[in-house]
């Protein structure tokens, strides 16, 4: 794993932080822009919109096609295994000066993304999974098309939630005409509830048939006072023998302060070679 544990480019700075407890965002080093600030405000993107379209093998060890030229993809979006993921989200560059990081996509869910297709039969094929902070859905989608056994995808925000679940309903197969019965039938098949991390742990648990076998989280760590309530989360929600895959990106918190709060909750972790800033915890034996 890439711990990144270097002092912040802007140290000494005081970053404006957002009060959601659930969050997904960016992979840089950046800090928040304050919101009521007029700068804020002048440069609003008139066209702040973006569609993200990744495909990723069905089958370990072919690669992944995120990132490939147009003629590249329509070259293997065929029948030929690979699927194909659209998602409706904000431009990347505006990621920073959004009330929610979870409304874009950030490229620590790719690399998790690739780490899935790579080991899917140990983590994700006939897997219970969970995801936590699933901004625009990338990894919760990408699961379920994978043959998770179930997934139910989670974020704390609910203007991202709103734009989660139509990106499910574009992204999963309902097979109805009409955009609402797609959008409910869509729900039915991947379920996109709100969780704050540490709040109603045991009515959600029962209500989604917890535990599960994996826990999937993709770039959710921007202010220490949540890696408490993640933990507890985690804790609450994973399967004996289940396993919790991080992908983390170095922002405001030092990952030795994710690590030690895991080592408290009773997890170990280990660095996957094969892939840049994923973490794998299991429960210490």
């Amino acid at each position: 794993c890439d711990n990144d544990n270097d002092k912040d480019k802007n140290e000494g700075k005081i970053a404006a932080t957002k009060d959601v407890p659930n969050m997904t965002g960016g992979v840089e080093e950046e800090e928040y822009p304050d919101e009521n600030d007029d700068m804020f405000a002048m440069f609003a993107d008139p066209d702040p919109y973006q569609t993200f379209e990744f495909d990723f093998p069905r089958n370990a060890g072919t690669g992944s096609a995120a990132g490939k030229s147009d003629a590249e993809k329509d070259s293997s979006n065929g029948n030929d295994g690979m699927i194909h993921i659209a998602l409706h989200g904000q431009k990347q560059e505006n990621g920073q000066t959004l009330h929610s990081t979870g409304l874009t996509l950030w490229r620590a869910a790719e690399l998790l993304c690739d780490y899935m297709v790579q080991e899917q039969a140990t983590f994700i094929h006939n897997k219970s999974c969970l995801e936590l902070g699933a901004g625009l859905g990338l990894v919760g989608i990408l699961a379920h098309h994978l043959n998770a056994k179930r997934v139910i995808m989670t974020d704390g925000d609910t203007a991202t939630l709103e734009n989660l679940r139509e990106n499910v309903a574009n992204n999963v197969s309902a097979g109805n005409s009409d955009d609402d019965d797609d959008n409910k039938t869509s729900q039915l098949i991947l379920p996109c509830p709100q969780l704050i991390w540490g709040h109603e742990l045991d009515a959600f648990a029962r209500h989604y048939d917890a535990p599960f076998d994996t826990i999937l989280a993709a770039d959710i760590i921007y202010v220490t006072e949540i890696i408490v309530p993640l933990w507890k989360t985690v804790d609450a929600f994973l399967s004996e023998d289940g396993v919790f895959l991080l992908a983390y990106a170095r922002r405001n918190v030092p990952i030795d302060l994710v690590l030690d709060e895991a080592k408290k909750q009773g997890f170990e972790w280990s660095c996957p070679s094969s892939a840049e800033g994923v973490f794998v915890f299991t429960r210490s034996k």
